[in-house]
């Protein structure tokens, strides 16, 4: 790996020198990450992101929830109908009527 470096920052530099420099670049990260409008601005933008996919999930939820809600309406409705049906057909069978052919 030493090669590597070498090769980005010259022929002279060493992995000592490099270590050296470290400290000082991540003490100066830590200062500009600290300094609050700068780390806000890079948020605002994510927090956007973030909210927009919060909405369209929402949507995607209300919408498959309307589907399934429907579905089950549409479910009892021809139940309760059936049920109709067959407590007709028992009264009917009851006055002595002969049941219904199918």
């Amino acid at each position: 790996m030493a090669t590597r470096r070498t090769h980005h920052r010259g022929r002279g530099t060493t992995d000592d020198d490099e270590r050296q420099e470290a400290p000082e670049a991540d003490q100066e990260g830590a200062r500009s990450s600290n300094a609050g409008a700068g780390s806000e601005a890079a948020k605002r933008p994510a927090m956007e992101r973030a909210e927009e996919l919060a909405d369209r999930l929402g949507e995607q939820i209300g919408h498959y929830a309307s589907v399934v809600g429907y579905n089950v309406l549409r479910f009892f409705a021809r139940a309760r109908e059936e049920a109709e049906d067959i407590w007709a057909e028992a009264q009917s069978i009851r006055r002595g009527g002969k049941p219904p052919e199918a």
